[in-house]
């Protein structure tokens, strides 16, 4: 059986009052199976109103917490590699933080503050 990891993202940004996006929590993250080894479409997701929730990445050392979560299936040997890709049609968003964490958001495996800047 191969381990499920979560990895959930970090964003600093502009907070503004509407929707949350779908995956602002921890029990509704999306799964990127279908995506990997692919790209999404350039913006299809968003921060924008996300709240926080779980614990922040051990490396963070920005507030607030808001996030958003994805999940995957990782493989049992090997590496595997994520590219945040941002500007022009792919969005604005800045000082990126991501963590990953095993399929109980408790246990931290890996984290990132400022991808991209």
């Amino acid at each position: 059986m191969k381990p499920s990891v979560l990895l959930f993202l970090f964003f600093i940004g502009y907070h503004t009052i509407s929707a949350q996006p779908a995956n602002d929590d921890f029990a509704n993250a999306i799964d990127i199976d279908p995506l990997l080894g692919t790209c999404s479409p350039d913006a299809a997701y968003t921060t924008v109103n996300a709240t926080a929730d779980m614990s922040a990445g051990s490396c963070w050392n920005t507030s607030p917490d808001y996030n958003v979560w994805f999940s995957f299936t990782g493989t049992s040997t090997g590496n595997m590699s994520f590219i945040i890709e941002t500007g022009g049609s792919k969005g604005n968003i800045r000082r990126i933080n991501a963590a990953i964490w095993d399929a109980t958001g408790i246990t931290q495996l890996a984290c990132q503050r400022y991808i991209g800047n």
